[in-house]
């Protein structure tokens, strides 16, 4: 019996290192998550794609951990237009919202990976 093994086109995007810099960008997908760390506490994760340009279509991920959402405030502020206090939001609604991400390149368990750093609204 033969092992097989595939990948989608965005599987294989992940894996591509974007040059630092501004991109417009989608949220493809918001979904909650257990903790890797900590499985009884909840991730709230935005997977982002990159917009255009050598990069289109490259998937980032953008974690909001339960334990500390403060991580997520410049995020929230930009989908409600307001600046985020804290209170309750529904993100379910933030899929195909379009904004620009800040990207670096982060070292995770020994692997170069892009990293959202910032955001910023679409037309600022």
């Amino acid at each position: 019996m033969s092992t097989v093994l595939s990948a989608t086109k965005t599987d294989l995007l992940r894996s591509k290192l974007v040059e630092p810099g501004i991109y417009p960008a989608v949220i493809k997908s918001v979904q909650q998550k257990p903790g890797v760390k900590d499985p009884s506490t909840v991730n709230t994760v935005f997977t982002f794609h990159i917009v255009g340009g050598a990069y289109d279509g490259v998937p980032i991920d953008f974690l909001i951990p339960e334990k500390a959402p403060g991580f997520g405030q410049e995020l929230i502020t930009i989908l409600q237009g307001k600046p985020w206090e804290g209170e309750p939001v529904d993100v379910d609604n933030a899929v195909g919202k379009k904004m620009r991400i800040h990207v670096i390149n982060d070292v995770y368990n020994g692997r170069k990976n892009n990293k959202i750093d910032g955001f910023l609204p679409l037309n600022s």
